[in-house]
């Protein structure tokens, strides 16, 4: 008998050790759902719409249309926007210096970009190339508020048509409304501001020991607003072209 009562009291520890390393040969449980409002972090950059803007010149004749033959502006067509007649009084704007072309890309959403743009006295505008005239000026949201003078804008304009938030909507309206044409959505700068602009970039050229005038192209990124109370834009410059080179900078300022 104590031989059997050996071998069940065997039996028994065996059967318990088994179930010891079962239990600890389990699979670790998933991990526990994430806490109320916490979520994965998503790379920046998957989420960064990047625009390619242009720079184009305004044509002479509305840089500086001479006083004699300046018109009233027509009252407005009941139902449509007058394309009303620019004026501008700036001579010093048009110099016709041939400048580099700058080629921008937005890592900060669009429409922040151009309320600040904005708030420091831009103006969006829609440009008709066939007739060389403005149509209209242009809200943010699309929506078309009269005539567009130059006074005091600077004669390069930044050109929006592809990127602009619902720029196809915003053409379709214009050939309703003006006809047939080849329109373009353009952004005017003051001419302080863009001087401003242009100075920082040649101030960076000339710190990377390139001569301005070598500068064919040059590529920038408008990175983010300050958070401070007095909003500024930061502007990374990222690579200068020339006729036979192509640089990088790596440099930056703020507007």
């Amino acid at each position: 008998m104590k031989t059997t009562r050996d071998i069940i009291f065997c039996l028994i520890l065996g059967f318990f050790w088994v179930f010891i390393i079962a239990i600890n040969d389990t699979p670790p449980s998933l991990e526990p759902p994430p806490v109320s409002g916490q979520k994965k972090k998503i790379k920046k950059t998957e989420q960064d719409k990047i625009i390619k803007v242009k720079m184009i010149d305004i044509p002479k004749q509305l840089q500086c249309p001479k006083e004699k033959t300046l018109k009233k502006i027509k009252k407005k067509v009941a139902g449509k926007p007058s394309r009303g007649k620019n004026s501008g009084s700036d001579r010093g704007s048009c110099s016709g210096d041939k400048e580099f072309a700058v080629i921008a890309t937005y890592h900060l959403p669009i429409r922040t970009y151009l309320g600040y743009m904005e708030s420091k006295g831009a103006k969006i505008a829609l440009y008709d190339r066939l007739a060389g005239d403005f149509a209209c000026r242009v809200r943010p949201d699309g929506t078309f508020i009269g005539s567009v003078t130059l006074e005091g804008m600077s004669p390069r304009a930044r050109m929006l048509t592809k990127g602009f938030p619902s720029g196809k909507l915003i053409i379709e309206k214009a050939h309703d409304l003006y006809g047939a044409s080849n329109y373009e959505i353009l952004l005017l700068m003051p001419h302080g501001l863009d001087e401003r602009f242009h100075q920082s970039i040649r101030h960076c050229i000339q710190k990377s020991g390139i001569n301005p005038k070598e500068v064919i192209t040059v590529r920038v990124t408008y990175m983010s607003l300050s958070l401070n109370s007095d909003r500024k834009l930061l502007v990374r410059l990222d690579r200068l072209e020339t006729q036979n080179a192509s640089v990088r900078v790596d440099q930056d300022f703020t507007l």
